[in-house]
């Protein structure tokens, strides 16, 4: 009788562990995620980018997954608000559909690998651990599991768990414009018409700063066409807000001057006389300066040029004529 109990007890316990196999595995669903914060800062007009993650699990992982979205993006459609210079957005590490084969606590390395414009707004260097702890359902007691996902994670794997928040400096510039003029008449007084248009993001506006005429815009819309007014010496600066720089790495940007009497111009030192040029702005390449040469009417010139002579001479003949009469007398 013994035996017979002993062996019902084996029987069971065989059992037990063949249906627990049969349920070992565990899949996740759609609310079996992790936030992840993205920030751009020092921006005042809103963002346009995508930027991309991978998710990879870690070999030292106790069993193998499967059906696991190993990359997502976050993407800034330009609607975000950038009242304080930041914009932000939220993605996240999804385990919808990710099957578990094994009890044990599992890691995963997420890591920003592509932003879609890396020149002004980088790629992020963190990376970010999340875990996922898979145990056997005690409640269930037929070997099934659970797996609970850790809502927050492990900045470069160490220290205390942290949310994932990834952000970074975005690279802008501005455009500076300067007017100048050359040639001995020249007049340094005049206000030339300059017009520039910024081929920039739809709906973005940035500052104006410089230049003494009160009919100079305070701000400059992109792909409109603005006008000043500059004369010699004066400069304006396009697209700085305080500290801040608003015109992405990358925009072009043209300018153009109203051609006027007896003035030829050149821009940007440039030998072909042109009144207009179109700019890519880089970190280093975001002035242009415009000068206009004074060159007279030939017969004008002409005139100027022998005029002290004839008014010398002008002066000895009547000087002469007035010296004769006075000895006729």
């Amino acid at each position: 009788m013994k035996m017979k109990k002993s062996f019902i007890i084996f029987f069971l316990v065989l059992f037990f562990f063949a249906v627990g196999s049969v349920f070992a595995d565990v899949t996740l669903g759609a609310n079996d995620k992790v936030s992840v914060t993205r920030n751009v800062v020092d921006v005042t007009n809103p963002v346009k980018n995508t930027f991309t993650y991978s998710v990879e699990a870690d070999a030292s992982n106790p069993g193998t997954v499967t059906g696991l979205t190993d990359s997502f993006t976050i993407v800034f459609d330009g609607t975000e608000n950038v009242a304080t210079n930041t914009a932000t957005k939220t993605g996240y590490v999804s385990f919808n559909g990710a099957t578990f084969s094994e009890v044990g606590d599992y890691t995963f390395k997420v890591k920003e690998t592509a932003s879609t414009d890396a020149t002004t707004y980088p790629v992020a260097t963190d990376e970010y651990y999340v875990y996922v702890s898979v145990r056997y359902d005690t409640d269930a007691m037929d070997g099934t599991m659970v797996a609970t996902v850790l809502a927050q994670g492990k900045l470069n794997g160490e220290g205390e768990k942290t949310d994932l928040v990834y952000p970074s400096n975005s690279r802008f510039t501005n455009i500076k414009i300067k007017q100048t003029v050359s040639g001995d008449l020249a007049d340094v007084d005049k206000y030339f018409t300059v017009k520039v248009t910024v081929n920039g993001n739809d709906g973005d506006t940035y500052k104006v700063a410089g230049g003494s005429n009160a009919a100079n815009p305070t701000t400059v819309t992109a792909g409109t066409e603005a006008t000043f007014l500059l004369k010699h010496g004066e400069e304006i600066v396009i697209g700085q807000d305080g500290n801040l720089n608003q015109v992405l790495i990358g925009t072009t940007y043209t300018v153009s001057q109203v051609e006027e009497t007896n003035y030829t111009t050149t821009v940007d030192d440039e030998n072909v006389l042109t009144t207009t040029k179109t700019t890519v702005v880089s970190p280093t390449s975001n002035e242009t300066t415009i000068n206009d040469d004074y060159r007279s009417n030939p017969l004008t010139g002409l005139v100027l040029n022998v005029l002290p002579f004839v008014i010398i001479i002008a002066i000895s003949v009547v000087g002469i004529v007035l010296f004769s009469r006075k000895r006729t007398n």
